[in-house]
């Protein structure tokens, strides 16, 4: 049985994917015909056919277990007075003064669960014993960030909000390895930003600690539109780049295979550790320990195998996992690079600098398109220079990673230290300076936002598969994917020219404060109804959803000195052409933003064939027959559409929007009153039809 390891690996994984998805015991049913028949029609299968069933049946059981238990937890303590005992495990404090931790421990009735904790509290510490009392609740999904997901796939199953109490609190009574580590981290980073610039400083403790946290949203942004933004996020690539100097350094001084695979071990657990114990350090850490482990047995190593026993052990320690982002990320981008884009291009023997070069790009190509998929589910843009860029600036960072990663071990001060700083300085600002030339050019990146990009990609993924099978070629395959990949950027091409003409209006936001953005063709203009800076973030990820390559300006009903701050700090890549302020404080407030500015009681406009008057209280929006007003001032009679933001005069439910639709009018009626929820979107058409939809679960 060649590869074993695949045929429980992959079959536990998609075990737990088919359990997440559909919970009924008519699965298993089905998985077993399957299985039966399969064995029957060809009995030389039989062995693979049962280890795979098994392996997947036993993944849908886990699932489901775990599942179970988590409701059950959520079911007895959400919106229930409880009393929860825990240490810090993760511990992060944010500039607005608050802070969240993650606690693991148990309720008083003796549950063990894991849970955040977000708090004024800021004197805490890594690994202090809290004593909490409050109401928890379950974790909900928003518009920004799949909270629930996320919180299942790291074990959290309730959330302590700001009304907790802490009613004790014990500081480790002696260090453990992991607080000491903690503690070494934050006293490097910090030693690190302080000979180094701001952006440069945390690029570079993102990529050795995984803590980008210093680091500005437009820089974040524009690494990830390059396709590198992988690097700030400690990988796979960092703990094997580790393993491959150790292990270069222990050849030279003639170290043996057992030897040499004991100390990598360890230096790499140390590293998972102070890398957070992230899922994909942990993929990498038991793949380098395999790949080790058969150099110490004079065994050959296979990638797909170590994989796929990785993808079975990260499965077994947490069902949850597949709800990861980061896990499918980190293992389809080895599957690529491992398996995908080895197989597709060969080595050859005796292939000179310029061939190994093709090659090697030909496997970044490979690589993206491995991933492609998983960026589309999970992320707002996909990069579609990432083939380039990680072939040509990934040895720059790695370069700049190197230098950085002497620095510490030199202890980050000292004049020796502070040259390798500032070496890594001089290479991290070239990444950011190239990212920032490149970045902003729209047709480098492209938005997910689409529903026909996934069935396409997926149709992509299944054509390659179905043309290798049938030809057994491999350049064939290559065109065939190359040819898929080209028609689906010509429909989604084609998707965007139907919908050029579409006036586009979005409410985002959170509780009462609220802003909207209108959106046609490729411009986009921001009419911020609250001046609430927490809308700041709704509107960029809209923008980004978008794919908008312009913002023509952003109006502010209520300007404030946060508000117009966070929009120059987190909108780096949407610069309007002004800023327009319905109030007079236009010369107080155009020192905090380099946004030619201007101040009017009220205007009107037109934005694509959009009628557009607005004032301090809200705005009228007239396009194709219909009339949509927002805001909470004396409301127009006659309008179509009604969205209620912030502060209503008129008696209306405590709410932050409402929107009233009117069944005789000429746009289509859905039945639905929409109340306190913001991040919806309106689509006037111009036949006078409407759609409304949420821009997070179910339109």
């Amino acid at each position: 049985m060649k590869r074993p390891a695949l045929y429980l690996g992959l079959p536990f994984t998609a075990g737990l994917v088919l359990a997440a998805a559909w919970q009924s015991l008519l699965l298993l049913c089905g998985i077993a015909v399957l299985a039966l028949g399969l064995i029957v029609w060809r009995r030389a299968w039989w062995k693979y056919v049962l280890l795979s069933t098994l392996s997947l049946v036993t993944a849908c059981c886990v699932y489901w277990r775990t599942d179970a238990q988590t409701l059950q937890k959520q079911a007895g303590y959400a919106g229930q007075e409880a009393v929860f005992t825990g240490q810090i495990r993760e511990l992060a404090v944010y500039d607005s003064g608050w802070t969240r931790c993650v606690l693991a421990g148990a309720f008083d009735g003796g549950t063990a669960a894991r849970v955040y904790l977000l708090t004024d509290e800021t004197e805490l510490d890594y690994g202090d014993t809290l004593t909490v009392s409050g109401t928890p609740a379950a974790l909900a999904s928003g518009y920004l960030f799949d909270s629930a997901g996320y919180a299942r796939a790291n074990r959290i199953c309730l959330q302590f909000g700001a009304d907790a109490v802490i009613q004790e609190r014990t500081p480790l009574a002696s260090p453990t390895l992991r607080s000491v580590i903690w503690h070494w981290r934050t006293e490097m980073t910090a030693r690190i930003r302080s000979q180094m610039r701001e952006e440069t400083g945390a690029m570079l403790t993102g990529m050795l600690f995984g803590d980008k946290s210093g680091m500005s949203n437009t820089g974040k942004s524009l690494m990830y539109r390059m396709g590198i933004g992988h690097l700030l996020a400690v990988s796979g690539l960092h703990l094997e780049f580790l393993a491959f100097c150790i292990s270069w350094a222990l050849y030279h001084l003639n170290v043996g295979r057992r030897v040499t695979f004991a100390v990598v071990t360890g230096f790499c657990f140390l590293f998972v550790i102070c890398a957070g114990e992230t899922v994909s350090v942990w993929r990498a850490f038991i793949m380098t320990v395999i790949v080790y482990f058969a150099k110490a047995v004079f065994r050959e190593n296979d990638s797909f195998n170590s994989l796929s026993i990785a993808m079975l052990i990260l499965g077994i320690a947490n069902p949850y996992v597949i709800h990861s982002a980061a896990f499918w990320l980190s293992c389809c981008g080895t599957l690529g690079i491992g398996v995908v884009g080895p197989f597709m291009l060969p080595e050859k023997e005796e292939a000179t600098r310029p061939e190994n070069a093709f090659r090697q790009a030909g496997i970044m190509v490979w690589t993206f398109l491995t991933v492609l998929p998983v960026s589309a589910m999970y992320f707002r843009e996909v990069s579609f220079l990432s083939p380039l860029s990680n072939t040509l600036l990934v040895p720059v960072c790695m370069a700049s990673l190197l230098f950085g990663a002497i620095a510490v071990l030199l202890g980050a001060q000292g004049a020796a230290a502070a040259g390798f700083l500032r070496l890594a300085d001089l290479l991290c600002g070239v990444i950011l300076d190239i990212s920032d030339r490149i970045g902003r050019i729209p047709w480098t990146h492209t938005s997910t936002a689409s529903r026909m990009l996934l069935p396409l990609l997926f149709g992509a993924a299944i054509l390659g598969v179905c043309v290798y099978l049938a030809d057994r070629s491999r350049r064939m395959t290559t065109i065939a994917v190359a040819v898929a990949l080209a028609l689906t950027a010509g429909c989604l091409g084609m998707e965007r020219l139907r919908t050029y003409r579409d006036l586009r209006i979005a409410v985002l936001g959170s509780g009462r404060n609220a802003a909207c953005v209108l959106t046609a063709g490729d411009e986009s203009l921001i009419l911020d109804l609250s001046g609430d800076p927490a809308t700041v973030s709704h509107t960029e990820a809209y923008l980004t959803d978008m794919g908008t390559d312009s913002l023509r300006a952003l109006y502010l009903c209520r300007p404030g000195i946060r508000s117009v701050q966070q929009y120059e700090e987190k909108m780096g890549l949407f610069i309007p052409e002004e800023m327009v302020l319905l109030d007079d404080r236009c010369k107080e407030l155009a020192d905090y933003t380099e946004v030619p500015v201007r101040a009017v009681s009220s205007c009107e406009f037109l934005f694509h064939g959009a009628r557009v008057q607005l004032d301090a209280d809200g705005a009228l929006i007239g396009f194709a027959d219909n009339s949509v007003y927002l805001g909470s001032g004396e409301k127009p009679e006659g309008m179509t559409a009604l969205i209620a933001v912030g502060t209503c005069r008129e008696k209306l439910p405590d709410c932050g929007i409402l929107i009233v639709t009117d069944r005789y009018s000429p746009y289509l009626a859905d039945d639905y009153t929409y109340i306190g929820e913001n991040d919806l979107e309106l689509t006037l058409l111009e036949n006078g039809r409407c759609r409304v939809r949420r821009l997070y679960g179910e339109s």
